[in-house]
């Protein structure tokens, strides 16, 4: 529930009146009574300042400098306020601000669900590379009716799966795009070997902690 203006003015100025009460601070005074109150919303107080002024805005932004002005407000006025300071003093600033914030929070959306439709992208062309990869190899691969051959088949695209997965971490990508991608393959490789699928994950993961990260 927003507090109207005129009660967020009066309610700035004994802030400022309460830090005054404090040790001597003329920049930290001086940038304080540019302000007005604007709105109190919830546990923030929203104070405006013009913009030719916005300058002494970093004062009072000053760890220790907030720190003693939220004091004083929790003092003041009763209550633990955040103290978040708008360019502007007009009843519209704390709105713009909130469109502004929106718009950020917008972008940063639109900017992290690319960045994962990227890795998504990337993830599947290395799992799919690695597909290709064994099926080309196990074309190659000459002995397949010796056991022994098949294992050492196994263990060197074991390898390659656990380089690739380690490669994939390393990227950022989500775990379950990673389960998924070690599933495709681990299935096609038991597949290839005639093996139970269990005793090959098995396997993969005795590769993969004997091999070191790349």
């Amino acid at each position: 529930m927003a507090e109207a203006s005129e009660q967020a003015r009066q309610a700035w100025e004994k802030v400022v009146a309460t830090v005054k009460e404090g040790p001597m601070n003329l920049a930290l005074w001086q940038a304080l009574e540019e302000c007005v109150g604007l709105e109190i919303v919830d546990d923030t107080f929203y104070v405006g300042i013009q913009t030719q002024e916005l300058y002494r805005a970093s004062v009072i932004k000053a760890p220790q400098a907030m720190a003693q002005v939220e004091s004083a407000a929790q003092k003041a006025l009763g209550t633990r306020y955040r103290i978040e300071i708008l360019e502007g003093q007009d009843s519209g600033a704390v709105e713009r601000e909130a469109a502004r914030v929106r718009l950020r929070e917008e972008r940063e959306r639109q900017t992290q669900q690319r960045r994962a439709e990227r890795r998504a992208e990337s993830a599947s062309e290395s799992w799919d590379a690695l597909s290709r990869h064994l099926h080309s190899s196990f074309a190659k691969f000459p002995d397949k009716g010796l056991p022994w051959r098949l294992v050492e088949y196994m263990r060197e695209m074991l390898q390659q799966i656990v380089v690739v997965e380690q490669a994939r971490r390393a990227k950022g990508d989500e775990e379950y795009e990673i389960e998924r991608g070690l599933a495709r393959n681990l299935s096609a490789l038991s597949t290839q070997i005639d093996a139970p699928p269990m005793w090959v994950a098995a396997e993969y993961l005795r590769v993969k902690q004997e091999t070191k990260p790349q």
